[in-house]
């Protein structure tokens, strides 16, 4: 069965684990009362735990093998979601480099202003979920009747709903424009500033997950008492 908590005394060791690394420590303190408090010469807190039969509580096992099969078993879950996110954010960089605008995106007329757009005329929205720039047609227009809307106009269109400015010529979120030239301008100006975002997330999780092998090979190691 092996020894559990109503055995330990002080002068035993215990193993703690801290982050990827297991620690051994020293009991110098057991408190009994609801449950167990056992203060160890690694933490300035003590562990608890209601139960004496138990063996570990939290990150504190009295065997290091217990220990080190908890933090196998916790890292190898870990990996399975690093792995997981890391084939989403390279399947979203594969999406963002290929938006591309059309081969010819211009304007014949000078682009209407918020306040000239009328019922039956188009906007150009930028769709960052479905990553295109779409025609949206405008369905109405009404005054933001919001104290803080500074004369503001709220722009209904049978897909979104946006503010913007009298004269301006774009959202006030720059995600509809009046010019589809101007949209597809955003449009990958965004691109570009997605992909660093995705990229710095993406190699910050593979330096986690490299790390995580490089203790595994150890911990391997330690399970064939090759190191210790």
């Amino acid at each position: 069965m092996g020894k559990t908590f109503k055995d330990l005394s002080v002068g035993d060791s215990v193993w703690i684990i801290d982050g990827l690394e297991i620690t051994e420590a020293e009991v110098k303190r057991i408190t009994n009362g609801y449950g167990i408090l056992i203060h160890t010469s690694y933490k300035p807190y003590p562990f608890r735990s209601p139960y004496y039969g138990a063996k570990r509580t939290g990150d504190m096992f009295l065997e290091y093998k217990e220990a080190l099969e908890y933090l196998q078993k916790r890292s190898k879950k870990r990996m399975r979601v690093l792995e997981k996110k890391i084939d989403i954010l390279a399947s979203e960089i594969l999406c963002l480099d290929s938006i591309q605008p059309p081969t010819v995106v211009f304007s014949s007329t000078k682009p209407l202003s918020m306040k000239e757009l009328k019922p039956g005329d188009s906007v150009w929205w930028v769709d960052k979920f479905k990553k295109d720039v779409k025609r949206v047609e405008v369905k109405a227009k009404r005054e933001n009747k919001d104290i803080w809307s500074n004369g503001s106009l709220i722009i209904d269109t049978k897909t979104i709903s946006f503010k913007t400015f009298l004269n301006s010529l774009h959202s006030v979120s720059l995600d509809c424009y009046t010019e589809e030239k101007q949209a597809w301008k955003y449009m990958l100006r965004w691109k570009e500033s997605r992909i660093e975002t995705v990229g710095k997330e993406m190699e910050n999780l593979m330096k986690e997950l490299e790390n995580l092998e490089k203790h595994e090979e150890i911990w391997g190691l330690e399970e064939r008492g090759l190191c210790f």
